[in-house]
């Protein structure tokens, strides 16, 4: 008789590798998650099915999401409160994964922006805003034009 097996594969997205088993007599596994993945469902072991690949049910691994709300990072000056948040995100996931947050209060403009990426830990990290005063720019400027 054949001997069906399984290759050292991840059984679903993003789990961490089965190795090699068979199906008879039956291979079972217990894969975790990639760094960076969180399981979700019930299930806990995947199986060599007969067709030589691993059975896993109701076992996933999904993105670790970032909570919407207030950055915890310091709120820079010049910067609103209201505006140094981030919606929900996920960890990799595009268009999900990086957040713009910050807006200049009344007469300042702001530089140094950096989007904020999902981390693998489920924080949003990384990214900056800074500010100039709007007027100080106006200063500059009149005094450029007036000596020439």
């Amino acid at each position: 008789s054949i001997t069906v097996t399984c290759p050292a594969v991840s059984p679903v997205a993003h789990a961490t590798p089965c190795p090699s088993g068979t199906y008879d007599p039956p291979s079972t596994c217990h894969p975790g998650c990639e760094q960076g993945y969180v399981k979700q469902g019930s299930g806990t072991s995947c199986t060599c099915g007969a067709k030589g690949t691993w059975n896993c049910v109701n076992f996933a691994c999904n993105p670790v999401a970032c909570p919407a709300g207030r950055l915890d990072e310091p709120l820079p000056h010049g910067v609103s409160k209201e505006s140094w948040i981030c919606p929900n995100g996920h960890y990799g996931v595009p268009g999900k994964d990086a957040c713009s947050a910050g807006a200049c209060e009344t007469g300042y403009l702001p530089t140094n922006e950096k989007a904020f990426k999902c981390s693998v830990d489920g924080r949003w990290e990384g990214g900056s805003l800074a500010y100039n005063l709007k007027e100080l720019w106006y200063i500059i400027l009149s005094f450029l034009t007036t000596n020439e």
